[in-house]
């Protein structure tokens, strides 16, 4: 090669000129060129085609990103220009980067505890500063993955500080672990929680299709829809999956922004989901009152729903409100401990196990209360009327209206209030009253016992109406033409 300059003390117009540079790389040949003007302000022609060993690729990178590294790396890449243009998107296309890399059965094994990818294959195909992959498969943990798409903006953030970089493609998978995904992206070696963030210099446009799907004890299948990342944004849209013996239709999003919290809103659609396959799932959603193996049934619900995270993507239970429009079929409920205890009133051991036809109720969470209007469940044994409230630390106050069956059994004096008789027929008033592990069932006597059913509708309907009418955060569309518009 030659260097010429026409002084040591001034670069600007000095070049390097390497032609056809051959040789071995840990034992793999390679070819070259390479031609630099300007040291001040270098503008780069560059040409390089040769196999690289993996091992390479962790020398380059260092071993602090890298620890181990296998299988091979078939090159043939060239760059013309100033790389400084790079770091611009109005003048990154004026550097032209052409050629391709094929991946071998590529294995890497990061600094990142847990985040090793094995048997890494596929193409890519370089067209300026983005990189066009095609059939790049392997694995992430778990995980697997094929991708078909295009990386935007990948030679600028590779080569310099602070520069985003953008991932297009549709992504396919036999089966995605979500939670070990969140663990390794997101986990800290010093705890089994994550804290969660979205990179503002990360965008990602994912249209998937994904086998199976797992998160903790929840496990989905045929899940298809997309994914938008952008702005430290998540956004989900026409998300579709079959679980828990039904199927879920939903849309999104999730923001992270620095100094706030994470905010969460979305609406789904549940089709026959099986109710106690929802509360096992859930755990019974930090309750024991009523558990899974109180309930079957097949819910049909529309859920719209906005709370805010804690880093580990924990519900913060004073900011979540939700309504939840839901029609069960072909429901039970057995063994029900607080309706058995109806029985010494009502005496009806049919009680134990109801079996009740369709159910259909508006029930709204806000103020860390589930909110329960007035609902008539007609079982195979009776007709009942249940209404009342849940808060979050368990304690409860609902409303029971059950007709009598044996007129022997109730004292009319002890019911005092709490009763009706219409053409022969008696009502029943009860409610259940304290905490989920300390609970009093008895006579509901209270005077306004018939308006206080018509109260809670009416407080549920204005909490209902003040959701609605907030002014909440619009599930705005990402639109492609501009998706990775970042700044100049």
């Amino acid at each position: 090669g030659t260097l010429s300059t026409i002084g040591l003390s001034r670069f600007t117009k000095a070049t390097v000129n390497l032609k056809d540079v051959s040789g071995k790389l840990n034992g793999k040949n390679f070819t070259g060129n390479f031609s630099l003007e300007n040291f001040e302000q270098p503008f780069v022609d560059f040409q390089f085609k040769g196999e690289l060993d993996a091992t390479t690729i962790k020398a380059i990178a260092g071993e602090t990103y890298l620890t181990n590294a296998s299988g091979a790396l078939l090159a043939d890449v060239s760059l013309t220009g100033e790389p400084d243009k790079l770091k611009k998107r109005s003048t990154a296309r004026q550097v032209k980067i052409s050629g391709s890399l094929e991946m071998k059965n590529v294995s890497l094994s990061t600094s990142v505890k847990g985040v090793d990818f094995t048997d890494v294959s596929g193409n890519f195909q370089f067209s300026h500063n983005d990189l066009a992959m095609s059939n790049v498969k392997g694995k992430l943990g778990q995980n697997d993955f094929l991708l078909n798409g295009f990386i935007k903006n990948v030679v600028s953030y590779f080569l310099f500080e602070d520069q985003p970089i953008g991932i297009e493609a549709d992504l396919k998978s036999e089966f995605i672990d979500l939670e070990e995904l969140l663990q390794l992206g997101f986990g800290e070696a010093s705890a089994n929680e994550y804290q969660f963030k979205i990179s503002p210099n990360l965008h990602l446009n994912f249209d998937c299709q994904l086998n199976r799907l797992k998160y903790k004890k929840f496990i989905a299948e045929d899940v298809d829809g997309n994914l938008l990342v952008k702005n430290q944004t998540a956004f989900s849209k026409g998300i579709k999956m079959k679980t828990m013996g039904g199927k879920i239709s939903m849309s999104g999003l999730i923001s992270s922004f620095s100094n706030q919290p994470i905010a969460l809103s979305t609406t789904a659609r549940l089709t026959s989901i099986h109710l106690d396959s929802l509360f096992y799932i859930f755990g019974n959603f930090n309750q024991n009152f009523i558990q899974d193996k109180h309930l079957k049934g097949q819910a049909t619900a529309d859920v719209s729903l906005e709370t805010e995270l804690t880093p580990a993507l924990k519900i913060a239970p004073q900011t979540l409100v939700s309504n939840i429009d839901i029609l069960i079929k072909k429901g039970e409920l057995n063994n029900f401990a607080p309706l058995q205890e109806l029985n010494k009133y009502l005496d009806d051991d049919g009680l134990k196990s109801l079996r009740f036809a369709d159910l259909k109720n508006e029930i709204h969470i806000e103020n860390q209360t589930v909110f329960i209007p007035l609902m008539e469940v007609r079982s195979n044994v009776t007709s009942i009327q249940v209404s009342g409230k849940h808060t979050f630390d368990q304690h409860i106050d609902y409303r029971i209206v059950a007709p009598l069956r044996n007129k022997k059994v109730i004292d009319l004096k002890e019911a005092g209030d709490a009763y009706e008789n219409l053409a022969g027929k008696i009502k029943v008033y009860f409610k259940i009253t304290g905490t989920t592990d300390n609970y009093k069932v008895a006579y509901d006597t209270d005077a306004v016992k018939k308006k206080m059913a018509s109260d809670l509708k009416k407080e549920v309907a204005e909490l209902k109406d003040a959701f609605k009418g907030k002014s909440k955060k619009k599930l705005v569309e990402l639109e492609k033409d501009d998706f990775f518009d970042w700044e100049n």
